[in-house]
């Protein structure tokens, strides 16, 4: 069954409901026993297989366009640009980003001895833009430490 299937998880449902259907045909007494009933079929890694798939979809961006968008960027915003860039922060991550105060390590903030991002906080929206707080991240993967380059800041 897995050889006519694209992926394990369409083979592991492609069971599931033929393995239903003969639960159904025995009791409807159509056939005597489900010779499905003691077949197994192994379950598929879902994490492994998200892990594949996000690693092909990730978006890949030509250098040579990279280096155009930093051609017409205006000069005050290029490092704007280049922190984007080398982060991958979401907006609401950047905007939250202050000096990282290690007497205070849960707010987060660039750590500039270490080159290193700690990302604990982020701008969330309110009912109104007026009503914009910081808070935690989106989500608690948001959290975490995003190394960048000693020439980044300079």
């Amino acid at each position: 069954m897995k050889a006519d299937c694209n992926t394990s998880v369409t083979a592991l449902n492609r069971f599931g409901a033929f393995r239903q259907m003969m639960f159904w045909c025995v009791k409807r007494k159509q056939i005597p026993t489900n010779p499905c009933s003691k077949a197994e079929i192994e379950a598929p890694d879902r994490k492994e297989i998200w892990k594949q798939k996000l690693k092909r979809d990730m978006a890949r961006v030509n250098p040579d366009n990279l280096q155009a968008i930093l051609t017409h960027v205006a000069p005050q915003h290029k490092l704007k640009v280049l922190f984007a860039l080398e982060t991958g922060l979401r907006v609401g991550e950047q905007v939250a980003v202050k000096i990282y105060n290690p007497k205070k390590p849960d707010i987060g903030g660039i750590d500039f001895k270490t080159n290193i991002v700690h990302v604990e906080q982020a701008l969330k929206m309110g009912a109104k833009h007026s009503e914009a707080y910081i808070d935690m991240p989106k989500s608690k993967s948001g959290i975490r430490q995003v190394p960048i380059t000693p020439e980044l800041p300079r």
